[in-house]
């Protein structure tokens, strides 16, 4: 059974050597310590949500904390490309399941999007609080796949928004993902040059309910060739199911260890 991991705040574990103790207190610690009620001589894993991964084992526990021994220490570098999910806003939280399902598939970064012609809507006022839930969705979904990295959910953009940004962004790309496309999402990325040394940094998706809805320009969609517009390098590309944008191995014990991100897509 893999040792349960717990997050700590970014930075915690810069100074953690083999051999030195951690604690771990605050909400996780109360987690660890009085919910789980882990004792001396149990695994665990900690992570700083960024970059950093170690490998632990309980020296006491304490009323909501818990003292950790450094077994182990790994740097996971940045994946290159990026991968963005642009994510509109969906009626019955299927946009949390959407999020839920990217950030266990392996995305790195979330946009809420509040298309032109979408229903949902974040109320004035509101936008702090469901924008935690879509980090409070993130987090959890992280941890259940022993991610080292939580994807960082960036503030709500509507459509005009986020073409500006794409126009100002010369290192990034953007694909369609539509159910009906016959291209894979491993041959839209190979032809926009993403799995190449040298590549776009970041790849933003987006999905064909945006297109139904008409938020996404028609010269957006259904290019037979690569076309370089205003809004970067865009490609549509197959995706029936959020488990076909990435593949993800559940079972890894760290994130990425060993594998591709889209391997055979």
């Amino acid at each position: 059974m893999t040792a349960p991991l717990f997050h700590m705040p970014p930075g915690s574990l810069d100074e953690a050597q083999v051999g030195s103790p951690v604690l771990l207190d605050g909400a996780e610690g109360h987690h660890a310590a009085t919910v789980m009620r882990l004792q001396a001589g149990e695994d665990v894993l900690l992570s700083d949500t960024q970059s950093t991964l170690v490998t632990g084992v309980v020296l006491e526990s304490g009323q909501g904390r818990l003292m950790v021994e450094v077994v182990a220490t790994r740097t996971e570098p940045q994946q290159v490309p990026e991968l963005v999910l642009v994510q509109a806003l969906a009626k019955d939280k299927r946009d949390l399941q959407a999020v839920e399902s990217a950030t266990e598939l392996g995305v790195d970064r979330v946009i809420p999007w509040q298309a032109d012609r979408s229903v949902a809507r974040w109320k004035a006022g509101r936008e702090q609080k469901k924008h935690a839930e879509w980090t409070g969705t993130a987090k959890p979904a992280a941890k259940q796949t022993r991610r080292i990295r939580v994807p960082v959910v960036e503030p709500m953009c509507t459509s005009r928004q986020y073409v500006q940004r794409i126009a100002a962004d010369p290192n990034a790309a953007v694909l369609v993902l539509d159910e009906a496309d016959e291209v894979s999402l491993h041959d839209a990325l190979r032809r926009c040059g993403a799995l190449q040394d040298g590549s776009p940094v970041r790849m933003s998706f987006t999905s064909s309910s945006a297109r139904r809805a008409g938020s996404v320009p028609r010269s957006w969609v259904g290019c037979e060739t690569l076309e370089p517009i205003p809004a970067g390098w865009v490609r549509t590309c197959s995706a029936p199911r959020p488990q076909a944008l990435l593949r993800w191995p559940r079972s890894s014990s760290y994130s990425g260890a060993g594998t591709s991100r889209y391997p055979d897509l």
